[in-house]
């Protein structure tokens, strides 16, 4: 993360970039090749993809509405987590920027 603003508001936001402790966090837990790839494989395919030179992300979230929006996919909660619908960024995604409604949004209220 390179910049974030606005916690738990109407407008809370913050951009980022890749790094290389993402791709290895990624590839171990695996949430990108799981089953096709070994972890040292699996990272120096993104290294050669070039992702570490990519563009800069951004999220998005409007705290109240429970609603973010991470690189333009608009989510809003309650959602279920898995990679094919982006859930798990849009979860991790709401959790920084809007902490306190996240407690409230477990919570059921």
């Amino acid at each position: 993360m390179t910049e974030i603003y606005g916690l738990d508001t109407e407008k809370a936001t913050m951009t980022g970039k890749h790094t290389l402790p993402d791709i290895i966090w990624s590839c171990t837990e695996g949430h990108v090749h799981q089953s096709t790839m070994e972890i040292d494989e699996c990272v120096e395919f993104y290294k050669a993809e070039g992702i570490l030179d990519g563009p800069t992300l951004s999220a998005q979230a409007n705290c109240p509405k429970g609603a973010v929006t991470v690189t333009g996919n608009l989510t809003v909660f309650p959602i279920y987590p898995s990679c094919a619908n982006g859930g798990f960024q849009a979860i991790e995604a709401f959790k920084l920027l809007c902490p306190n409604a996240r407690i409230k949004l477990q919570q059921g209220e």
